[in-house]
């Protein structure tokens, strides 16, 4: 503005000047009784310049066809962008392709195989009568639904199915979507508005990123747990900076936890101190901090005060919490967050796509594993593959957090619908988990017995939880390279089943992952596994290891 005044006062001062040269021939020229100035004669030049500029014709190029030869030089000069990285020396790139059902045993290159790489926890691939109740799906409603739910993609299994779920689970109301991952993604969009904060583990960082990312204004919050992440600042300088400069992408303003203060970066902010945290522009904050639950309050403390005293009332802090971390067989400490949650007026949305109906005492989850009521979690969603035997995902919870999607959750708006048969599945598969609660007490049995069967495996080591479905083995002692670490796994996988004909899978890392967890070994454990499928898994494990892994022990 202070720039833009000396302009405007010198154009004044010019056609000031113009129109007092054109005043002194007109002085006492009158023209139908109109006395003429300076200042129409300007103003009628200006209206004839506009005039000519707004008649004259644009200025086109002169057109000349391309040669054949301009042509095939310009096709050999040009040279595409990767869609995505390229892949490195020695990665895998072939994985096994299954032959049949994802079933405790299934088929791989016409060789019958125990699996440990899908996740069926309740066994009920191939149940008879989930079976049975899709065939009759599909023979009353077909294959697809023909649109999404408001637009004529509701059927009556489709309201069943979520009816079922709400009960089982204790809600007042629940909601399908048509495909598991994409539920989370949804849900998060549909709730974290302007303004808002979204709190995530840094193990989830890309994931939670992504979902914000659909909501620019969301605030992300990135907070590093159980030592998954290290800190920042123990990164080397050209790492921080790479970090730091991704962030960026997501978030305008990043907190960097250090051991004393808060220092704030933003684009037009200095380092400064933590009492920048109540800055109503500073709303989107990076925390690296290495626990969530240390005795030392200090950070959570202030990013509760921010949250409370910024400008806008409506503001709340949202915090994602996956039951049980794929990637490492980790479950979330559930009493400990809903305490925090109620001292810092949290919304928790629970993901529990690896632990409803695995933990607890009849299936029902986190909350009932830790004997959380469950109006104590505003949003639960889950993914209906891993348990279920079937597809999809579900969210439940309170009447209006359900109605609420109905229009603003894009997963449900724009997505067709469940296919009729998927839902009849997820309903008998629940059902059956009603009628038969010893199926929880055969897949708690075989965890067990594989901790057991696998303690004293040569190089490696058991990392999850005790009752995790998720088995996660990871070396004793890394090399010290991550792709060499998970090169030295996928040998371990190839050869077991190669050799053994047990298949199993080691952990995958994108190149675009922000938090590298520790690589390891994943097996999926099913309640219709076997004493020998376990004996022969652990055994084939611990030759194998020690035949990979003899330089690194």
């Amino acid at each position: 503005m202070d720039m833009a005044l000396p302009v405007v006062n010198a154009t004044a001062a010019v056609l000031a000047r113009v129109s007092a040269a054109f005043n002194a021939p007109f002085a006492r020229a009158v023209v139908f009784g109109v006395h003429i100035d300076g200042h129409l004669v300007v103003e009628g030049l200006l209206i004839a310049v506009i005039v000519f500029q707004l008649s004259r014709k644009s200025y086109k190029p002169p057109k000349k066809p391309l040669s054949e030869k301009e042509i095939d030089e310009l096709c050999d000069e040009w040279e595409p962008e990767p869609l995505c990285p390229p892949i490195k020396d020695g990665a895998r790139i072939d994985t096994p392709m299954l032959e049949s059902a994802a079933a405790p045993h299934t088929t791989i290159d016409g060789k019958e195989v125990i699996n440990f790489a899908s996740a069926n926890y309740l066994g009920l691939i191939g149940n008879e009568k989930i079976i049975d109740s899709c065939v009759g799906s599909l023979e009353k409603y077909g294959v697809g639904s023909c649109g999404p739910r408001g637009f004529y993609g509701t059927i009556d299994v489709h309201l069943d199915c979520e009816a079922k779920i709400a009960k089982f689970l204790g809600t007042p109301d629940s909601i399908l979507y048509s495909y598991g991952i994409s539920t989370i993604f949804s849900v998060i969009p549909a709730f974290c508005k302007k303004g808002d904060i979204i709190v995530a583990f840094a193990a989830f960082v890309v994931f939670i990123a992504v979902c914000a990312s659909t909501t620019s204004s969301s605030a992300l919050v990135i907070v590093s747990h159980l030592g998954l992440l290290p800190p920042l600042r123990a990164l080397p300088p050209h790492l921080q900076a790479a970090t730091v400069a991704t962030l960026g992408r997501w978030c305008s303003y990043l907190y960097m936890a250090t051991d004393v203060a808060i220092q704030a970066v933003g684009p037009t902010t200095s380092p400064s101190t933590s009492s920048n945290m109540i800055h109503p522009q500073c709303h989107r904050i990076f925390l690296d901090y290495t626990s969530l639950f240390s005795d030392n309050r200090v950070l959570l403390r202030q990013f509760s005060r921010y949250a409370v005293l910024a400008p806008r009332p409506s503001r709340r802090p949202s915090l994602p919490v996956f039951s049980d971390i794929g990637n490492s067989g980790q479950i979330a400490p559930l009493d400990e967050i809903v305490r925090l949650k109620e001292k810092y007026r949290f919304r928790v949305i629970l993901e529990e796509s690896h632990s409803f109906g695995v933990l607890g005492q009849s299936g029902r989850g986190l909350a009932e594993h830790y004997g959380v009521p469950i109006d104590k979690i505003d949003i639960i969603t889950a993914g209906m593959g891993n348990a279920l035997a079937t597809d999809g995902g579900f969210c439940t919870g309170s009447v209006r957090v359900v109605d609420h999607q109905r229009l603003s959750s894009s997963g449900y708006v724009f997505s067709a619908s469940l296919p009729p048969y998927l839902a009849s599945a997820a309903v008998s598969a629940v059902s059956y988990l009603e009628g038969n609660p010893s199926v929880l007490a055969d897949l708690r049995s075989n965890i067990s017995f594989l901790h057991k069967e696998l303690s004293g495996t040569p190089g490696l080591e058991i990392s999850s939880h005790v009752l995790s479905p998720i088995v996660f083995l990871k070396l004793k002692k890394s090399t010290g390279s991550s792709n060499t670490d998970i090169d030295l796994l996928e040998t371990i996988a190839e050869r077991v089943l190669k050799e053994d004909s047990v298949f199993i899978v080691a952990s995958k890392r994108s190149p675009l992952d922000r938090c590298k967890l520790p690589v390891g070994i994943r097996l999926f454990m099913s309640a219709g596994h076997t004493d020998s499928d376990i004996s022969k898994v652990s055994s084939s494990l611990k030759r194998v290891s020690a035949s990979v892994l003899s330089d690194y022990i």
